[in-house]
């Protein structure tokens, strides 16, 4: 009577099956993360060597105005006076503390714009 009436045959049989059911569903889980886990470090290995080259080339262009800031430097040195070309090299040192604080500056605003977004 009392297997009867909980059928504990059946209830074994439902057990085994719900663990396969479980591993199976773990096992699909788990192809699923591992295939996304495979596109997002592919995602940031592009984006990095995206970033990579546009780094190189912004060292590329840097070089490039140093040396042309250099001939205009010898080209002026023969026109002006020592204190004029002194006050060209501040100016030229003061726009570069400038440019590399509006670059800082820039960044912390991004950085603050994610974490409010987020």
């Amino acid at each position: 009577i009392v297997k009867n009436l909980f059928d504990f045959e059946n209830f074994e049989l439902s057990l085994i099956l719900l663990e396969t059911e479980i591993k199976m569903k773990s096992k699909n889980e788990f192809k699923y993360l591992a295939s996304y886990k495979k596109a997002l470090s592919m995602n940031i290995y592009s984006k990095l060597n995206l970033l990579k080259s546009e780094q190189s080339l912004l060292y590329h262009k840097q070089a490039c105005n140093e040396d042309t800031f250099r001939k205009l430097e010898l080209s002026l040195k023969c026109v002006c006076s020592v204190p004029e070309h002194d006050k060209l090299l501040l100016h030229v040192s003061e726009v570069e503390k400038i440019c590399f604080l509006l670059v800082v500056l820039s960044c912390r605003l991004v950085r603050t714009e994610h974490g409010l977004a987020s």
